[in-house]
């Protein structure tokens, strides 16, 4: 099954953004989008903001899901992905509303998709110093090292919120997690199903915004997402 541009030039696929106090960064986020995709297949989940998100991203004229307050960037991805799934669209993207994805890189993720007939295309970034923080270098080697071992397959960037999902795949996914371990657990129960998992090389951008990330507590949820898949508390068999 491939993808087609529209008539407005515009690509068929869905958009979901988690936002979390993102109001500096989601204009331009939604700006760089529109580029490429229709404004009815942009939804964005603003997850308990406190600054001026929800009305940046009312003056664009999207779709807006409101969580009253903070729930984790997993809760925010199922609620868009919720939403998301109702749509006709073959595919569904995710990225975040800080900035660091360029939108116009969908179009390389759709060709991989299609060339090697994918169910999961993932960003892969540069790891370079100096442009991305050695620590979060560190810690993506690491756990994508540990996740390759884990699902025999090399994984270059496991962390990466920058996917794009076959929408008939996606629907039979569960999603358990809350916070920033959804990226591991989907990757996780993804290639259990024995979905077709690729990378797409994309550009490291970093504007300086702040991390939501607190490492004791989402090294601890990674470390238990690993283990639950190991030990088969997570469903790993093939299936669709």
């Amino acid at each position: 099954m491939t993808f087609r541009s529209i008539d407005s030039g515009r690509i068929p696929v869905s958009v979901v953004i988690p936002a979390y106090n993102s109001a500096r960064q989601i204009g331009d986020v939604l700006l760089k989008s529109l580029r490429v995709v229709s404004r009815e297949s942009i939804v964005v989940v603003d997850d308990g903001s406190c600054d001026e998100t929800a009305a940046v991203v009312d003056s664009f004229n999207v779709f807006l899901l409101r969580h009253t307050r903070n729930l984790g960037k997993g809760e925010a991805l199922k609620s868009g992905i919720g939403y998301a799934l109702k749509r006709s669209a073959k595919g569904i993207v995710t990225l975040d509303g800080d900035g660091q994805h360029d939108p116009s890189e969908i179009q390389e993720m759709i060709a991989i998709m299609d060339r090697e007939n994918a169910d999961l295309v993932i960003g892969c970034r540069k790891f370079q110093y100096g442009i991305m923080p050695a620590d979060r270098i560190l810690s993506n080697r690491i756990s994508s090292w540990m996740i390759s071992r884990c699902i025999k397959q090399p994984v270059p960037d496991s962390q990466c919120g920058f996917r794009l999902f076959r929408t008939e795949k996606l629907k039979n996914l569960e999603i358990d997690a809350k916070r920033f371990e959804v990226e591991t657990e989907m990757l996780l129960r993804a290639a259990g199903k024995g979905w077709v998992i690729r990378f797409c090389p994309i550009q490291t951008l970093y504007n300086n915004s702040p991390s939501h990330i607190r490492r004791g507590r989402d090294t601890w949820d990674f470390l238990r997402t690993l283990i639950a898949f190991r030990v088969g508390k997570m469903d790993n068999a093939h299936g669709s």
